[in-house]
């Protein structure tokens, strides 16, 4: 506004217009001038994503289809689970990074999104369910790490006080290990949890399965995230279960002993089946020992239920596509 000659507080209440007050035209921001309204409609437009397609799982997540401006589209999930109302949003159209047991990798990268487009997401759902989220989470389709400029617009956005005032506590980014990313996070000082997909222990598994760990080893991965920590919640460590390839009790130890001494907690989820991935999830006798072994080794461990797999939006199975 101040580069426009025009008052710069006219630029908080045009963002409040913008983002919690959900306007869909200048017209609807009645505490400007007309002038002004004008001005605005002459050099800007309104681009919001377009919930084209919209599922409702039987324990009541809801995954959305997105259409964007260039008809390529992402998807985005609500999970409601007692008090909690989280949204997992997608950073980018597709991935890059070829992980075997996620469906967004069968994409490919098509693009990276825009802040807008990120957060939009949320906007878009709370237009189109009425539910206000009390956790966003950077889970979806894409890494957020090689989108990071990107992403951090949109969490300034998210949890602004002209925004929707989302407490930063409750903004948590996944990654599948990008160090340099991790480290610029940390040095933005947005201050928001950190998730790990890390799924293997040791490096030799974990290259052949993620191929991003070639250039992001294990060692030098968790002495990155343990920086990360300094001051904040410990990080979380994401651990997908692969029948008869790391869901063995061996498994179990190498991770405990690989965690040892770091403040850690650990997600354990059974894989989601993916058409034309070949693998399994795990016996569920097999995953229940396997937690019991961390938990006996004094980890901070927790079993996380899928959620929404009978629509594919759960953990791995997000594709953006339409039938």
């Amino acid at each position: 506004m101040a580069g426009m000659g025009i008052e710069p507080y006219r630029g908080r209440q045009i963002f409040q217009w913008l983002w919690p007050k959900n306007a869909r035209s200048f017209d609807d921001m009645t505490d400007l001038s007309k002038d002004l309204r004008r001005l605005l409609k002459e050099r800007y437009r309104f681009i919001n994503p377009e919930a084209e397609k919209i599922q409702v799982s039987s324990d009541g997540t809801r995954k959305f289809l997105f259409k964007l401006e260039d008809d390529v589209r992402i998807e985005s999930v609500l999970i409601p689970e007692g008090v909690r109302r989280t949204v997992c949003v997608s950073t980018q159209v597709g991935c890059g990074l070829g992980c075997k047991f996620c469906a967004t990798a069968k994409l490919g990268l098509v693009r990276d999104l825009a802040a807008h487009e990120i957060a939009g997401q949320v906007q878009q759902i709370m237009i189109e369910t009425g539910v206000r989220p009390t956790n966003v989470v950077f889970m979806g389709m894409g890494e957020p790490l090689l989108n990071l400029d990107q992403v951090i617009k949109a969490i300034r956005v998210l949890t602004s006080e002209n925004g929707y005032a989302i407490s930063r506590k409750h903004v948590t980014v996944s990654t599948a290990g990008v160090i340099i990313g991790i480290n610029r996070l940390r040095e933005s000082n947005v201050r928001v949890k950190l998730a790990v997909s890390l799924n293997f222990a040791d490096d030799k598994t974990r290259n052949e399965y993620m191929p991003v760990s070639r250039s992001n080893p294990l060692k030098d991965l968790l002495a990155a995230a343990r920086q990360y920590t300094t001051g904040l919640d410990m990080v979380t460590y994401e651990y997908v279960l692969i029948k008869n390839v790391n869901d063995a009790i061996r498994d179990a130890a190498r991770l405990a002993k690989l965690l040892q001494g770091t403040r850690a907690k650990i997600n354990l989820i059974s894989f989601n089946p993916v058409p034309g991935i070949a693998l399994e999830a795990p016996d569920p006798m097999r995953v229940q020992k396997f937690y019991e072994f961390l938990l006996a080794s004094h980890q901070t461990v927790t079993l996380r239920k899928s959620h929404g797999r009978d629509i594919a939006a759960a953990c791995g199975q997000l594709i953006g596509q339409r039938d």
